[in-house]
């Protein structure tokens, strides 16, 4: 009996163990570099900074598709030193429900580490992945979006408590535009017209910080450094 209690707290203790680490995976930032030494395939994790899908077998071509990609294209896997083929997915996402399957040498599979499973309005069934809460990827900034002509601007502190952007947009206006906190980042959506705009961030009204997500920079007039967005 107390060999059995033994054995159940231990089964207990692993089962923690391996949902706490499948969990914190969404605060993790995955090395993109690393990829290349994938040794075992799984269902799709989700990071800070994108979805990894993975597929273990042997096949000359792997591609991915699905709803996240409005069935539109079929992205290439590549493939590990130890015959994983993986992609990293880098777009934001909304929470929901979204289908997908991989074409291994032109047949059409399901991801066979994905118990998850749905069907769609063909009644096909396609592998599902669940996307719990808005998964935003930040990785260069701003991000345009050229029909708009919006321009989201963010910056990761965990410990500011406020933060402005200023610019030849504003006329260097310090505290006109502050950002929102969202979780760990720092985000603001401002429609500029066309041109080009030198700009900088304000960190709790004394630290001024160039964009670190911009490598364009320029003198301003007053021969100070900025950052540099240009809108098309």
């Amino acid at each position: 009996m107390k060999k059995t209690i033994f054995f159940m707290i231990i089964l207990i203790l692993i089962a923690t163990i391996l949902i706490s680490f499948s969990s914190n995976t969404y605060s993790i930032n995955l090395d993109e570099n690393q990829l290349i030494h994938l040794r075992e395939s799984s269902a799709p994790v989700i990071y800070k900074n994108g979805i990894l899908f993975t597929y273990k077998g042997i096949a000359k071509t792997v591609y991915l598709s699905g709803s996240f990609l409005n069935w539109e294209k079929l992205v290439p896997l590549m493939q590990s030193y130890f015959g994983v083929w993986y992609y990293f997915h880098k777009q934001s996402l909304n929470e929901g429900q979204y289908l997908y399957k991989y074409k291994v040498d032109n047949f059409w599979i399901l991801d066979p580490m994905n118990p998850e499973i749905a069907r769609d309005d063909y009644d096909q069934s396609l592998s599902l992945l669940k996307i719990d809460n808005k998964l935003t990827i930040y990785e260069k900034s701003p991000v345009i979006d050229n029909k708009t002509k919006e321009c989201l601007f963010w910056i990761e502190n965990k410990n500011a408590s406020n933060i402005y952007i200023y610019g030849d947009f504003n006329n260097w206006n310090p505290y006109q535009f502050r950002l929102t906190k969202e979780g760990d980042f720092w985000t603001i959506k401002l429609k500029l017209e066309s041109g080009k705009y030198g700009y900088r961030f304000i960190v709790d009204f004394d630290k001024e910080l160039l964009d670190p997500h911009n490598d364009n920079i320029k003198l301003n007039n007053q021969n100070e450094p900025c950052s540099i967005v240009v809108v098309p």
